[in-house]
């Protein structure tokens, strides 16, 4: 099998992502960019520099439907989710280029190359209930992270370890694909609530604050490398609440590529 670099994968993501939008505006299904894409195509009109990989949000009802109707197949690309693969073992969905192989650190069940596709939830409008609600959703996510990926690895601080044996033997009896359907479940929790704000409940564990249902209604054409997609109009909403000052560039011992990966053609 031929082994794909950084820049190939990059455009294999590119093209993932043309596949995904040309389907979503075809049945005009929303999308918008999400975290690190986001920032990359407000701030550098593309990847972020020592990025490589592709997020994009969709409301839990806009994610359904893609869920639903993306064929089995779609110009090379698949869709993998809890509701659609019986061995997929994540709270979110993964859209694939089904020619290639990718091996992620920490997840076991291999796809393609490919860009996450997460869904965004209602959450409390008031801040207490909210709050509380985070506190449980976050320790079921640790969970979740503890099962697939908490291995022992260079440089990782002493102390993370310690638990690390208990927490393996109880969580022995559940499968990944179990707790990630917990999560599913929870992230729904206030799904027929009126609430203006949502957020990232399936996974998001970096970002801390919730941002408002109207980012991800009121999306735009916008370049991102050498193509258009769709984003947030008000992205800049959405990534000081994120990222707080986003145009910033970070110290560079800080700009490093996070994930771990090998990729391959078939």
């Amino acid at each position: 099998m031929k082994k794909i670099d950084l820049a190939e994968l990059r455009l294999i993501q590119l093209d993932i992502l043309t596949a995904v939008d040309r389907f979503c505006r075809d049945y005009n299904v929303k999308y918008s960019l999400g975290c690190g894409s986001m920032l990359g195509a407000a701030r550098h009109k593309g990847y972020i520099p020592w990025d490589d990989d592709i997020d994009i949000y969709l409301l839990r009802e806009e994610y359904e439907k893609l869920v639903e109707k993306f064929p089995e197949t779609y110009e090379n690309v698949k869709l993998a989710s809890l509701q659609r693969d019986k061995k997929w073992d994540r709270a979110y969905s993964k859209a694939y280029d089904c020619r290639t192989e990718m091996q992620d650190a920490g997840n076991k069940y291999r796809v393609g190359v490919g860009i996450d596709v997460f869904p965004i939830d209602t959450i409390p409008k008031d801040k207490e209930e909210w709050l509380s609600y985070d506190k449980k959703r976050r320790r079921y996510q640790q969970l979740y992270e503890w099962k697939i990926s908490m291995v022992f690895r260079k440089g990782r601080e002493w102390w993370k370890y310690i638990f690390l044996p208990f927490t393996k033997l109880f969580l022995l009896p559940f499968s990944a694909r179990n707790i990630a359907r917990f999560l599913e479940r929870y992230s729904m929790k206030y799904r027929d609530t009126e609430s203006p704000y949502v957020f990232e409940c399936c996974q998001g564990i970096f970002q801390k604050h919730p941002f408002k249902r109207s980012v991800l209604e009121n999306i735009v054409d916008m370049p991102f490398e050498d193509r258009m997609v769709y984003g947030m109009r008000d992205y800049d909403e959405y990534l000081s609440n994120a990222y707080g000052d986003w145009r910033k560039l970070p110290p560079i011992e800080k700009r490093i590529v996070h994930h771990v990966f090998n990729a391959w053609w078939k």
